[in-house]
């Protein structure tokens, strides 16, 4: 789904049961915070969508506060 909108960088899903995984986007040119942001809603609004419950998406890690990756925990019910 990443390369639709993006041409760059290489991205994964780690599935953490049922309700969960971290979503992780590696070499991205583009890792503005607000670009980050702007991901970890609309992730959020995808899993509602899907059915998702009481959907939470925190982004973990950011290569703009100086972190190797971006990083997304996903969690719902």
């Amino acid at each position: 789904m990443r390369a639709t909108y993006y041409s760059d960088g290489d991205a994964s899903y780690e599935r953490a049961g049922d309700s969960g995984g971290t979503f992780r986007v590696v070499g991205a040119r583009s890792h503005s915070r607000p670009d980050c942001e702007s991901t970890a809603g609309y992730f959020e609004r995808g899993i509602e969508l899907m059915g998702g419950k009481d959907v939470k998406v925190e982004l973990s890690r950011c290569r703009d506060r100086g972190d190797e990756v971006c990083e997304f925990r996903c969690q719902w019910r």
